[in-house]
């Protein structure tokens, strides 16, 4: 893809660092805010998130370039 090595070894490393750790931060602010964990709001939200997810990445392996 034509791009420097080093930038995509840096990028990926920003990414994979941060990703999951705010991922656990935010998620946890959210279900927090919607009741906790066993709420029935952040079921709810959960699966409407995963739902959307999906269909996001659903069409990835067709894309060419």
């Amino acid at each position: 893809m034509k791009v420097n090595p080093s930038t995509v070894f840096s990028m990926f490393g920003i990414v994979s660092i941060t990703g999951p750790v705010m991922g656990v931060l935010v998620g946890g602010y959210v279900t927090t805010a919607l009741g906790g964990y066993n709420s029935l709001n952040s079921m709810y939200v959960t699966i409407i998130l995963s739902v959307f997810c999906l269909l996001c990445a659903a069409p990835i392996p067709y894309i060419q370039d």
